[in-house]
């Protein structure tokens, strides 16, 4: 069917002079459905008083063709040169990460007191394809068992996606998995903690024992903010429901968001459930009052903001995107 606006190109069409045909149709057509041009075009010629159409139907699907390429050769060239600009791309190669977003982790890690990914700790992994963040994850909670310490503790770590992925040493990866099911993923975690926890004294099965529930999940952005903000926000929401089923007391939670009305709606809604402190191992038995005092103080004040917006230096520039970081899981009573 031939929407309002082709009824109004055609009409126009049919009062133009024959010679003016051919370049006229290249013009106006540019924007109309590419099927609907195949085929209709001959029946507009001939509309028009050319019943040979086969020439100027040549022509205006080859424009179609060569603009549409064109188009495309612009923006592949526009990524490609980013892409080779793009230091973390580099390093990715480098460090044998599989995407560069595994740098966002790390500088979270650093970012943040204390750290974020410590040798025991159990992590679940949302959105984990193709598997950047769950190689650092593996990394630094020793779940892998490649730590020089010898002593230290074998963590855990649980990786998630509705997209298949390669395996990744010492992360316990479930492809085709569904985060809106959020009983599934539940049912998986618990899975993965009871097959990992007879490494070490025999407990009876908890459920709740994440200490740090990460995503980086982000749908197809559209372009329309009406589109792209409710998506994203029901993948937040999918992913902090799971959080509160099997985390931890203390534990960590860190989403990817896009900024807008909505993430501080979200923030406010975490806010619920971690409740700190920011940072709850930095003050120590130190011999420096000054620097105990100084220590205090930054408790003090962290303890009012556990759940923080924050970018990372590898988040580009000219990204909208953000990652909320809330710390000290306490579900209310």
């Amino acid at each position: 069917m031939i929407s309002s606006l082709h009824r109004e190109k055609l009409t126009f069409l049919r009062n133009l002079p024959s010679q003016g045909l051919s370049s006229t149709i290249r013009i106006i057509l540019i924007d109309l459905d590419r099927l609907l041009l195949v085929r209709t075009y001959v029946w507009l010629a001939r509309l028009c008083g050319q019943p040979n159409a086969s020439g100027p139907l040549r022509s205006a699907r080859r424009f179609l063709t060569v603009t549409s390429a064109l188009t495309d050769l612009a923006s592949s060239k526009r990524w490609l040169a980013r892409q080779l600009a793009d230091p973390y791309v580099r390093r990715s190669k480098i460090e044998s990460y599989r995407c560069r977003s595994a740098f966002k982790l790390l500088q979270l890690h650093e970012q943040i007191p204390g750290g974020l990914l410590n040798p025991g700790d159990i992590v679940v992994d949302c959105g984990a394809a193709p598997g950047s963040w769950s190689q650092v994850s593996a990394s630094r909670v020793n779940a892998d068992g490649r730590l020089a310490d010898k002593a230290a503790r074998v963590g855990l770590v649980i990786a998630l996606d509705l997209l298949d992925f390669d395996p990744i040493p010492g992360v316990c990866r479930f492809p085709r998995t569904d985060l809106r099911d959020t009983s599934k993923c539940v049912q998986l975690v618990t899975e993965s903690v009871c097959a990992h926890l007879p490494l070490k004294p025999p407990i009876n099965c908890p459920q709740a024992v994440a200490n740090v529930i990460l995503s980086d999940m982000a749908p197809n952005a559209t372009g329309v903010r009406d589109l792209d903000i409710p998506n994203i926000m029901q993948l937040a929401s999918s992913v902090l429901q799971l959080a509160v089923r099997v985390s931890a007391p203390g534990a960590t939670l860190v989403v990817k968001l896009w900024q807008s009305v909505e993430a501080e709606e979200f923030k406010s809604l975490v806010s619920r459930f971690y409740t700190g402190p920011w940072d709850s191992g930095s003050i120590g038995k130190s011999k420096d009052k000054r620097t105990t005092q100084h220590l205090a103080r930054i408790k003090e004040h962290s303890a009012a903001a556990p759940v923080r917006f924050m970018k990372p230096p590898a988040s580009r520039t000219d990204s909208s995107e953000l990652y909320l970081v809330a710390r000290g899981f306490n579900l209310p009573g």
